[in-house]
């Protein structure tokens, strides 16, 4: 059975325009998407469908407050609406609705530095693959989503899991490899790779030590897993891995870099200066002819989408025509622009886009930057299974309690 296709696509009727999201499954029947559905005027700009990007630069307290203390993002969203459009995509808040109880400990992650969290099973019953499945789609990606809003402008975080395995009664640390995260919008990927590769390794091991594999697979447990992340403030707007990855190297991006260069500094000085002006976005003003393009995520499927924020209708062929990704941190504020190199396959999937296969341990992958991901761990080979001695014990002297619900508890820890 084959996945449904996504379409991205704007409709005008009426004085209106109208951009929706749908997706048409193997049956050739079209599911709309009931929550990246945005309108306007057909005369506005395209810019006006999305949720305008802040800048570091203007006066609205009330805001940078919000985004400091983890806002609701209903409430957010009405000091952030564009005038213009009738419905806003619910998917422009960043998932900031879910980290609001780790936002309220800012000033201990913060103030003491924390950069070590354990995560621990505080269920009753145990039920490993339960936690797993908690720790790996919520607890862990939330945690790393409000790293990158409680301190500041970081846009660059490092990371290290550790799971706590308990194998027929012996304690075993299994850990992976740093993996750099550049953009917040692969966190979840990420981490769901590093699981991956985590249980793999888990598994490899566990055959090896008994024949009856089937057997053996249940006599594991992980109630613990230890997450290091260490925060940086990358200069350099980054795009997420989806896009990355289709920013090799042309010939027309290498060639008069020095004018390049100029020209991106002239291009993010004039959009940082509209922002703060909180007009319509007016073509004419351009430094030079140029097209704008919003990142955007569906809430509903987690896919994301580069839609038109501004287009340059005096060229010849929009295709042609130099084209710029609009970079905003988990908050929404402006970072910066970064060129796209060829902006037909930054639109669209291409064959070239379904080569999934490592080259080096070749193993098979269902989506591209996911295979990008196995690379940045080197396919799991530094990956250590160590056996902890029986007599060890785990002495935390500084330790923080920052999150409890009925699944787990979320500790931080001064190391």
């Amino acid at each position: 059975m084959s996945l449904p296709i996504s379409s991205y696509t704007f409709v005008t009727s009426g004085g209106q325009r109208r951009f929706v999201h749908s997706w048409q499954n193997e049956n050739n029947d079209v599911i709309e998407c009931n929550k990246c559905g945005s309108s306007c005027k057909e005369t506005d700009a395209y810019g006006n469908h999305w949720i305008q990007p802040k800048t570091l630069d203007d006066n609205d307290n009330e805001l940078k407050s919000a985004n400091i203390e983890g806002m609701n993002p209903a409430a957010m969203q009405s000091h952030r609406l564009p005038t213009g459009p009738t419905s806003i995509p619910a998917s422009s808040t960043n998932g900031l609705g879910r980290i609001t109880t780790l936002m309220d400990h800012k000033e201990i992650i913060v103030g003491k530095n924390i950069e070590s969290f354990m995560l621990c099973d505080t269920k009753a019953v145990s039920d490993t693959q339960q936690f797993l499945l908690d720790a790996g789609i919520k607890a862990i990606p939330d945690l790393l989503r409000a790293a990158c809003a409680v301190s500041g402008p970081v846009r660059s975080l490092d990371i290290v899991l550790r799971f706590y395995v308990t194998i027929n009664g012996e304690v075993f640390t299994l850990q992976t490899t740093a993996l750099v995260i550049n953009h917040y919008y692969d966190i979840r990927e990420s981490v769901d790779m590093m699981f991956a590769m985590l249980l793999e390794k888990l598994k490899r091991y566990m055959a090896s030590c008994s024949k009856d594999c089937s057997a053996q697979q249940k006599d594991f447990s992980i109630k613990r897993i230890n997450i290091k992340v260490q925060r940086f403030c990358e200069r350099n707007p980054t795009l997420p891995l989806q896009f990355a990855r289709k920013q090799a190297p042309t010939a027309a991006m290498t060639t008069g870099s020095g004018n390049k260069h100029q020209d991106l500094a002239l291009i993010n000085s004039w959009f940082r200066k509209h922002l703060l002006t909180s007009q319509p976005l007016n073509g004419k003003d351009l430094p030079f002819p140029c097209n704008l393009y919003s990142i955007q995520q569906c809430s509903n499927s987690l896919e994301l989408y580069a839609v038109p924020y501004h287009l340059n209708f005096k060229a010849n062929n929009l295709l042609s025509c130099r084209s710029f990704a609009i970079i905003c941190d988990i908050s929404g504020y402006f970072i910066g622009l970064q060129e796209i190199s060829n902006i037909r396959r930054f639109l669209h999937h291409s064959s070239e886009d379904r080569i999934v296969s490592c080259s080096s341990c070749l193993e098979n992958f269902t989506e591209p930057s996911k295979l990008t991901l196995h690379k940045m761990l080197n396919c799991g080979r530094g990956f250590e299974l160590v056996k902890m001695d029986p007599d060890f014990i785990e002495i935390y002297e500084q330790c923080w309690l920052l999150e409890k619900c009925d699944n787990w508890t979320l500790f931080g820890i001064v190391e």
